[in-house]
């Protein structure tokens, strides 16, 4: 017995199966994703629940790792690392809308009545001079690096502790 090229899809199709009962495809292509935007988000998204990581970690994951092809039927092959990245910016574009809808979805398979919503807050650094970024700015860390850039995230959540919205604040 010989494996070639062996892939993994247990957590794929968890998170694929996942994805498709929160009709996160059908809202993709409403907002306008072709079809392989639609393959490069479902990648990207699925990617960073199984196997976070970064852009290009997860180019490498979908091309060398995951079987996460053969379940769309769609060859990762395809997508460069550029393609990874401007759809992640596109996601980012649509980030409101698509949290909207998650939530939506969320509640209409899980029945939720809307109590009491939390607001948490916390903060992460960047290693080096992050130049480039506009958000980071030096500040009070949980870490007590004060050394570092920091950015601060905030996260709504309803009171099942499902993700309402969240945000990347200054």
């Amino acid at each position: 017995l010989e494996m070639i090229r062996p892939r993994s899809v247990s957590c794929e199709h968890a998170a694929l199966e996942a994805f498709k009962s929160l009709e996160l495809d059908k809202h993709l292509k409403r907002l306008g994703f072709n079809k392989p935007q639609l393959a490069a988000a479902i990648g990207t998204i699925v990617g960073r629940m199984c196997n976070p990581g970064s852009e290009l970690a997860t180019h490498y994951w979908l091309q060398n790792i995951s079987g996460l092809s053969e379940l769309i039927d769609y060859d990762f092959n395809k997508i460069n690392l550029y393609k990874m990245y401007s759809v992640a910016d596109q996601l980012l574009k649509h980030k409101e809308a698509i949290e909207k809808h998650l939530y939506l979805q969320e509640t209409n398979l899980f029945g939720f009545k809307e109590t009491i919503t939390l607001y948490d807050l916390t903060n992460t650094y960047f290693e080096g001079s992050s130049a480039a970024n506009k958000l980071g700015k030096h500040g009070r860390s949980k870490e007590k690096r004060s050394d570092c850039p920091l950015v601060t995230l905030g996260l709504v959540l309803d009171s099942s502790g499902f993700p309402k919205c969240s945000k990347v604040l200054r």
